[in-house]
């Protein structure tokens, strides 16, 4: 996604891009008439053998967590290499369901390209290559990455930064690809705008936010605003803060209030403003009790 040019865009300070490669999905069928228990048999079809034996529970309160329980062990084998697992056929017989399971062949990775990516990104989410050749692929591991580098990006002025596998190649069950990150544009913070009745400066709320006039748009920052101003006792949120993003800045719209405190602890102190001056900054908090 990106910023229009001629539009003002509204984003929940939640949202997310997070694009994973879905190699293979399933959707496994289960019922929902009223019986006491529900049993799960899971069996190689018929011709097959299973080189991985995975334990599962075999007796249910409901069909809905029966089902859950097929699914997920899809994912475990998914997660183990077999990315070709599948359940060909499902028998019930009154409450209980055969699932017999084609396992597939176990694929690993021959490796993961990424040359396009910055190099000083990859140092610090730690991503080794010799991690992604000759290792059983794992879509975990990969949906771990790509969000890494996302979060890398989002906290460092790119929130519409896009991770995705191009390239994909399928060679005698060994998978390579290329990482591709498209970081789209840089955003900086233009302003705090106060939505409500409190009476507030957005220069106090810039500091103590620690979100300031020019700085980067980072993520993590903006996700703890909320927290943040339920430690104030003189504030209060009415709804969730908000991003405005335009061609080039974003703007935090802030939906506050003001409420009656009673009481204010905290500490002050001084500190040098520099080794070149005598000068002191005072900084702190202090401790008032209204009556």
């Amino acid at each position: 996604m990106r910023a229009a040019s001629s539009h003002q865009i509204i984003r929940s300070i939640k949202l997310r891009y997070v694009v994973v490669i879905a190699l293979l999905s399933l959707s496994v069928g289960f019922d929902v008439s009223a019986v006491d228990s529900y049993g799960l048999k899971i069996l190689p079809f018929p011709g097959t053998k299973l080189a991985e034996e995975l334990p599962y529970v075999e007796n249910f309160p409901d069909s809905l967590s029966r089902h859950q329980a097929v699914q997920a062990y899809l994912f475990d084998l998914y997660s183990m290499g077999y990315l070709a697992a599948s359940f060909d056929s499902l028998h019930y017989a009154t409450a209980r369901r055969t699932a017999y399971l084609n396992q597939g062949k176990v694929y690993k990775w021959a490796q993961i390209d990424a040359s396009e990516v910055d190099e000083g990104v990859l140092s610090r989410i730690g991503f080794r290559a010799k991690l992604y050749q000759n290792k059983l692929f794992n879509h975990l591991q990969l949906q771990g990455l790509q969000e890494s580098i996302l979060e890398y990006y989002e906290n460092n002025g790119h929130p519409f930064a896009v991770v995705r596998l191009d390239d994909v190649k399928f060679d005698n069950e060994k998978i390579s690809a290329s990482l591709i990150v498209n970081t789209n544009r840089l955003y900086l913070i233009d302003s705090i705008e106060i939505v409500g009745d409190a009476n507030i400066s957005p220069v106090y709320l810039h500091s103590y936010l620690g979100i300031k006039t020019g700085d980067v748009y980072n993520e993590r920052l903006v996700g703890e605003i909320s927290s943040r101003i339920k430690e104030l006792a003189f504030l209060r949120e009415r709804k969730p803060a908000q991003v405005r993003f335009t061609d080039k800045s974003a703007t935090l719209l802030l939906n506050l209030t003001g409420k009656k405190a009673s009481r204010f602890t905290g500490m002050i102190g001084f500190l040098p403003k520099s080794k070149a001056t005598s000068k002191l900054i005072v900084t702190g908090e202090a401790q008032l009790k209204l009556l």
